[in-house]
């Protein structure tokens, strides 16, 4: 049972960050698609990493705080919806909306997805360590193929296609 725990976060982390590199593999689509501006482009790159990076301790500090894992599934679930709706968007004022409500997200999922898989690798065979290690692996693994299920996506069955990828988050 533990070890079924330790893959579904593994596996989570894997989709949060696939989910994270939506909007910038799609920037030249979505440049298109909305008419945007090179700082409005800029901003959208400025958005993934800032958003996400000032809300894990965020959501670090009130995990410890209520006590609870409650951010990890939400933050999933909250980054899937959100990232996966950017085709829908008509401005870039929903898409900002978007992408800071999902990269949002993808910070809720990180503190405790990393400190779950630590807790969980520590009765493990492979140890703590490894877990985390794993742990970070699997989110590059979904950096590295988020861009390419949202391009080949978007070309062949339209941006909206993405919201098809929710499913899959709500499962886990």
């Amino acid at each position: 049972l533990q070890a079924k725990r330790f893959w579904v976060v593994v596996g989570c982390h894997t989709g949060v960050d696939l989910y994270a590199a939506f909007v910038l593999a799609l920037a030249v689509a979505l440049q298109a698609r909305l008419s945007l501006t090179e700082l409005q482009m800029t901003t959208l790159f400025v958005i993934n990493g800032v958003v996400s990076g000032v809300s894990q301790p965020l959501f670090a500090w009130l995990t410890d705080k209520l006590d609870t894992r409650l951010c990890a599934p939400a933050g999933l679930l909250i980054a899937a919806a959100a990232l996966c709706s950017i085709g829908f968007a008509d401005s870039f004022t929903e898409l900002v909306a978007l992408h800071v409500i999902g990269t949002t997200g993808v910070g809720m999922f990180h503190p405790i997805g990393a400190a779950l898989t630590g807790q969980l690798g520590r009765g493990m065979a492979m140890g703590r360590s490894m877990a985390v290690t794993l742990f970070f692996t699997a989110g590059m693994l979904g950096s590295v193929i988020g861009p390419l299920v949202a391009t080949r996506m978007n070309a062949r069955f339209g941006m909206e296609s993405l919201v098809w990828l929710i499913a899959p988050a709500a499962l886990f």
